[in-house]
């Protein structure tokens, strides 16, 4: 599973939502639940590199999990920019969740 999701990578245009980000989204969530510990980390190169966790009967689909989650996303605004950008909107109560990216830029 690690190594079809490390190559459909390729196949995702970040940009513009596409069909493609269905079974990427389960394998993300896939990955998430089997791996150590739940940890999600990524290489140098970009490719996902945590190990397999030791898990006999993992909840991979916690349906009311799923469920609620889908709620408070659709309260949500999700922006794809700098933080420089965001910091403005920000107000007293808030939730902000970050991702990185390094690059060699």
């Amino acid at each position: 599973m690690r190594e079809s999701y490390n190559h459909s990578r390729f196949n995702i245009d970040y940009e513009k939502y596409s069909e493609n980000w269905i079974p990427r989204v389960a394998q993300t969530i896939f990955l998430n639940k089997t791996c150590f510990n739940g940890l999600f980390r990524f290489n140098s190169k970009g490719g996902f590199n945590t190990p397999q966790g030791k898990y006999k009967n993992p909840n991979i689909v916690d349906e009311q999990n799923l469920l609620n989650v889908s709620k408070l996303l659709e309260l949500a605004t999700i922006k794809k920019a700098d933080f420089r950008e965001v910091k403005n909107d920000l107000k007293k109560r808030f939730f902000l969740y970050t991702l990185i990216l390094l690059t060699d830029q």
